[in-house]
């Protein structure tokens, strides 16, 4: 296996993300490193969005990620091999139930001749 800081941003991601997994931890990968992996790069973010999908407790993503040599620094786990940093933004905080939005009827869609 690579070193942290011999890693680029799609494996260190994939690497957290297994840790995270092996824990029951799901994590999917948002924000702008999302973009730059399907934009090849030709946006570059330096942190990685994860969204905490099923709500973990924030001391159980820090138990895993200090595990695999991350530490905790405000909003972010930074580990000194790389320059990504890693976020988990709004990691145990469900969002709140939206009303639900109207519904319009749109009209149907008709064949062009």
């Amino acid at each position: 296996m690579k070193q942290i800081g011999n890693m680029t941003q799609v494996e260190l991601a994939a690497y957290v993300q297994s840790n995270l997994q092996n824990e029951g931890i799901n994590v999917v990968l948002s924000g702008g490193s999302a973009v730059s992996f399907y934009s090849s790069n030709k946006y570059v973010s330096k942190d990685l969005d994860l969204i905490n999908a099923n709500f973990a407790k924030r001391r159980a993503i820090k138990t895993v990620m200090e595990k695999i040599g991350f530490q905790e620094q405000g909003r972010y786990f930074i580990n000194p091999a790389t320059l990504f940093l890693v976020e988990f933004p709004n990691s145990d905080k469900p969002k709140p139930k939206r009303e639900s939005r109207t519904r319009y009827d749109l009209p149907e869609a008709r064949e062009m001749g």
